[in-house]
């Protein structure tokens, strides 16, 4: 692999890993997801609770996903 693509590669995954951090910290609203949640059935004493763990999963996955730590697993896993 040439270094333009090495480099367009680690660019990509940082650009990505951006907007999964910016929903984690709450950029990005999450009143409309709760809501779904609610209207399929989800109990509403856990849904703040299922938006916290999803949450902390983009977190730690996106900032894992910026570094570069298994990629490919962190990339399916957010998906």
């Amino acid at each position: 692999m040439d270094r333009l693509t090495h480099y367009a590669l680690a660019m990509a995954r940082v650009l990505i890993s951006v907007v999964f951090i910016l929903n984690s910290v709450g950029i990005i609203d999450q009143t409309i997801s709760a809501k779904e949640l609610m209207e399929r059935g989800a109990p509403v004493s856990m849904v703040p609770w299922m938006i916290l763990a999803g949450r902390t999963l983009e977190f730690a996955a996106g900032f894992a996903l910026a570094l570069g730590i298994v990629p490919r697993v962190l990339a399916n896993g957010l998906t």
